[in-house]
């Protein structure tokens, strides 16, 4: 996946990273934008998450995970809008959401686990 210029604020992103290294320590978790934020010819605009995790357990426990990782953000960004999707490795490549095949092709990798 090649480089892209994103609209997000150092701040901004480092809040997103610090979330998503609290909420979603998990191995093989990803976590990429998308949206009008992978623009930088367009203005304003929420934020848009795509993560991506193999762990099925976490699957079930989604919305309060979403909710706590938002929270997180919010707080952190002066009440930046978030707008969150959490999807299965399988899901991702296997192609059956055809929103997510939609946006592929503009995703913009954020941020990878890595077991430390």
């Amino acid at each position: 996946m090649e480089q892209k210029q994103i609209r997000l604020s150092p701040e901004v992103r480092e809040a997103i990273v610090n979330a998503l290294e609290r909420c979603f320590p998990f191995k093989g978790a990803k976590a990429y934008l998308f949206g009008s934020r992978t623009n930088p010819r367009k203005r304003g605009g929420d934020v848009d998450i795509l993560i991506v995790i193999d762990e099925p357990k976490v699957l079930k426990n989604t919305l309060k995970t979403i909710l706590d990782f938002e929270a997180c953000v919010i707080k952190k960004s002066d009440d930046q809008k978030i707008d969150t999707k959490v999807i299965s490795r399988a899901e991702f490549q296997e192609g059956k959401i055809p929103f997510i095949e939609v946006i592929k092709e503009n995703l913009v990798e954020l941020w990878e686990y890595h077991d430390e």
